[in-house]
């Protein structure tokens, strides 16, 4: 029969290993959710017309900076857009009004 420092040590050790398990579980999850992303990363630039497989990771960045850049500008031209019709709106009630 195991004697008592024998069972607090194999307690411990259990201890341990639930622990290390839920560890291992986290990364399991964060793995696979990490390749969700990826893919679909790799699938919406497909529908930009940009093959990622032979890209680094270096590349990949300096696309993906690309990308935010053009979208920034759109973004301007469209704010632009928008605070010409709002002033056009503004102009048209003005001159409504009697």
């Amino acid at each position: 029969m195991p004697d008592q420092e024998t069972m607090q040590q194999l307690t411990g050790l259990q201890a341990r290993a639930k622990t290390l398990t839920g560890y291992r579980d986290k990364l399991i999850r964060d793995t696979g959710i990490a390749e969700r992303k990826l893919e679909e990363a790799v699938e919406k630039l497909k529908e930009l017309g940009v093959d990622a497989s032979g890209l680094n990771s270096k590349e990949l960045q300096a696309l993906a900076e690309e990308f935010e850049a053009k979208l920034a500008a759109k973004v301007a031209e469209l704010t632009a857009a928008v605070e010409e019709g709002e002033t056009l709106v503004e102009r048209y009630k003005a001159v409504q009004t009697p």
